[in-house]
């Protein structure tokens, strides 16, 4: 052996590329950046900060590299009514369509795709896996959708900068009550300077033909796994600090990276089980031939085009959240994409129960993914959970298409004011009764669900996952309730504000969960509720719920200022309603005032 070859093990040369914190008890570090094995094992700060142990430039970055980097941004919601009718591209863009402001940072650090990194953003990255997936994922943080997220932003940038963006925002929320201002200051532009970054990345995606690719062209043209991620997390960081109308430009360019990227691959032909599969025009059937991969960076070059687990996962949440979104008056144009991509051109008019679970194919496909991932090393325990969890969470899937059909449903409807046009009122009747039918469809289809979590009590156990899911996936299904038969009472001209028995059922199914769940978890549960909450303030007519309500809308002002936003709206609508004496059509208020920065989105 060449003796210049440095020997592993005990007898080797002790690493002086590691990270200080293994360092510093003297423990071998496998050198993986941006956390190494052990720190991740341990739940550890992984510091890879270079000490000053000799001269070196006072900037890490060349000034071309930082002329490169500079990019604008949006800079929080008192700036969001800025950029109206820019499209997804450009508002993307930044620096090149919206007057923001610009910052410059320098990190000495890189990772190894070639994000710079300083102490503060690995400590963002350690708050992101262990303290922020928590609040959005009650799966063990060690193994959860959002640590899969941060295996793919290991080799992309645009991942890596979101992943930093929001998960530095979260911490300088945090702190704010505790830091001076002008520390908070240097924390929020750290986290909007990421931001701005991952901005700039998108738009090169989407513009490719202008320009190269920011990221590695796969199979589909780009790399899916990492544009799905980083569009995931930009959703998420609209909706937590941004705007409303951040989140509809992102929701629109989502839809276009479904519609060219992706079409081709999410034909349900394509997403069968392993072993046969039934494709177009074959007048027959033909092996698949292949397993499913957990990541496209894992398809041999040449293969035929394949979606990957993990991007088929991130696609249904994004349609997901994206049909979440119509219940506020935006979206909608990613899970119309995603229907015709699959062959459900006409859900909208003609919505049926076996068209709401042909989405849900996507997350059978994803099924062993994170099994697949971690292989040997995942817990037999953690597969155990999924196997339990899955039917809640398909009953999710289904809930919240649910509200994308309402929301469609509202457009709709033929108007008749005055009550005396009954061709309007029979066409009406016959959109409500489909629709209703279909709710009624999936509360059976899923039954088993809403009886567990009806049988659920206070003395129920709070760290079991599943009574989690339960109490969190169940209010819902019970919010959709709610939303329709508000929307079936406005469209029939209903007097008074007295809730039927349906509407009590609905009410009680949510009171009952949302008093379990905060008694053993707290705030951190309302924010998984904030839209079943929302609607039992609009229509409950007990003052001790309403009130009950509105206090944990307080509360949960601390997680960002759109819950602040909502309770306003709510007490701006609840005496509105009183006083009227009728409800108020929300859904069309919610439309109207697209740009105005006080609505909100759940």
């Amino acid at each position: 052996m060449d003796e210049r070859t440095p020997r592993r093990g005990r007898s080797g040369p002790r690493s002086r590329d590691g990270c200080w914190t293994c360092r510093a008890k003297k423990v071998k570090c496998d050198e993986t950046r941006p956390i190494c094995a052990r720190c991740t094992r341990l739940d550890l700060v992984c510091d890879y900060e270079p000490r000053p142990i000799r001269a070196q430039p006072s900037d890490g970055l060349e000034p071309s590299a930082l002329a490169e980097e500079s990019v604008t941004m949006e800079a929080g919601a008192e700036k969001e009514d800025r950029g109206a009718g820019v499209d997804a591209q450009a508002y993307w863009m930044g620096s090149a369509a919206l007057d923001l402001p610009l910052f410059q940072l320098a990190f000495p650090n890189v990772a190894a795709n070639s994000v710079e990194l300083t102490t503060d953003d690995h400590e963002a990255i350690t708050h992101y896996r262990t303290s922020f997936s928590k609040l959005y994922h009650t799966k063990n943080p060690r193994y959860s959708l959002f640590s899969v997220m941060l295996i793919v932003a290991e080799r992309s940038r645009i991942a890596m900068h979101m992943i930093l963006a929001l998960s530095g925002s979260e911490m300088d929320r945090k702190r704010s009550g505790r830091q001076d201002a002008v520390q908070i200051s240097t924390q929020k532009s750290r986290a909007l300077h990421h931001y701005s970054i991952a901005l700039r990345l998108m738009a090169d995606v989407v513009g490719q033909e202008h320009g190269q690719a920011a990221e590695p062209r796969g199979n589909s043209g780009i790399d899916l796994d990492c544009v799905l991620t980083a569009l995931y997390l930009m959703l998420l960081y609209e909706q937590m600090f941004g705007s409303r109308q951040g989140l509809s430009h992102h929701l629109a360019g989502a839809a276009i990276i479904v519609q060219y990227h992706c079409a081709h691959l999410v034909a349900p032909w394509l997403l069968a089980p392993e072993g046969e599969r039934q494709g177009p025009g074959d007048g027959g059937t033909r092996p698949l031939g292949r397993q499913q991969l957990a990541f496209s960076q894992t398809a041999q070059p040449g293969s035929e085009p394949q979606i990957s687990q993990y991007s088929a996962r991130l696609l249904a949440r994004l349609a997901l959240s994206d049909a979440a979104a119509t219940s506020y008056g935006i979206g909608g144009e990613v899970i119309s994409a995603l229907y015709d991509a699959m062959g459900l051109h006409h859900v909208g008019n003609t919505p049926s129960l076996d068209s709401l679970e042909t989405l849900n194919s996507l997350e059978r496909y994803a099924g062993t993914l994170y099994r697949n991932v971690w292989g040997e090393s995942y817990p037999p325990s953690e597969l155990a959970d999924d196997v339990e969890s899955r039917p809640v969470f398909a009953f999710f899937g289904a809930v919240l298409q649910l509200r994308f059909l309402i929301s469609q449903l509202s457009k709709t409807l033929l108007p008749d004011p005055a009550g005396n046009d009954p061709a309007a009122e029979a066409a009406n009747a016959k959109c409500l009764a489909g629709v209703h039918a279909t709710v009624q469809a999936v509360g059976a289809r899923f039954a088993d669900v809403l009886d567990a979590a009806a049988g659920l009590s206070l003395s129920s156990d709070g760290s079991c996952r599943l009574v989690t899911n339960l109490r969190f996936v169940v209010p819902h299904y019970h919010a959709v309730v709610l939303e329709l038969r508000r929307l079936t009472a406005l469209t029939r001209r209903v007097a008074g504000l007295a809730p039927d028995g349906t509407q009590r059922e609905a009410l009680q199914g949510i009171m009952g969960l949302a008093v379990q769940a905060f008694r053993h978890q707290g705030d951190e549960a309302m924010l998984r509720i904030a839209q079943p909450l929302f609607m039992v303030a609009l229509e409950t007519d007990d003052v001790l719920h309403r009130e009950w309500v509105l206090d944990r809308f307080e509360g949960l002002g601390c997680f960002g200022a759109r819950f602040e936003r909502a309770r306003a709206f709510l007490l701006t609508t609840i005496d509105r309603q009183q006083s009227l004496g009728r409800r108020v059509d929300v859904q069309e208020q919610f439309r109207r005032e697209g740009g105005n920065p006080a609505i909100f989105v759940f």
